[in-house]
């Protein structure tokens, strides 16, 4: 039985990739199963080559880098690389973004993109999303979930408060989490 979808330019979440350890690697594969738009900085682009992954657009800070792959878009970028690969993709019209990382910066990242694309952050054996107030989820007992807020207040029904950032759900079924700001960061295990 074969199905016959229809995929539209850039409908699929592009693979921004800061760090290739992220996650495992068949996580990895299974990402690249849609064939998403795959960016990267310095540190990934020998790994993923490596790997024999076609990458399609690779921000740089080498001053005279020629492109090792064909059909490869070469952007000059500082340190705050991602930030112009983010900005790249929401000129280009994509709406959502997986981004393998661990760097500790990224949750500030994702709270600095949270209006213009949406993003789905991998890494730290996590899985972490933008999440407004008013949140309502189902899990079943005993998962770790994870919040951060950019604020102070983050307010629970259903988990547990075990520790830094983490909670643990108390039962089968809906916990709800409101943030006091405008968006919250809601993590779950890979």
């Amino acid at each position: 039985m074969s199905s016959h979808h229809i995929i539209r330019e850039n409908q699929e979440p592009a693979l921004l990739v800061d760090d290739l350890n992220a996650v495992p690697l068949p996580y990895f594969e299974q990402l690249l199963e849609w064939s998403p738009t795959i960016l990267t900085g310095d540190g990934a682009l020998v790994q993923l080559e490596a790997l024999g992954t076609k990458v399609d657009v690779w921000f740089t800070r080498k001053k005279e880098a020629p492109p090792p792959q064909d059909h490869l878009l070469v952007i000059p970028a500082g340190p705050a690389w991602m930030d112009t690969a983010l900005d790249h993709l929401i000129e280009r019209g994509h709406r959502a973004v997986n981004v393998l990382s661990e760097a500790s910066f990224a949750h500030e990242l994702m709270y600095r993109y949270a209006d213009r694309i949406d993003i789905v952050l991998l890494g730290n054996e996590q899985r972490t999303v933008v999440a407004k107030p008013g949140l309502n989820k189902w899990k079943p007992a005993g998962e770790t979930i994870w919040l951060y807020s950019e604020s102070v207040g983050i307010v629970t029904n259903g988990l547990a408060h075990r520790g830094a950032n983490e909670y643990l759900t108390q039962q089968d079924g809906f916990f709800s989490v409101t943030f006091s700001g405008s968006y919250g960061l809601v993590g779950e295990r890979l």
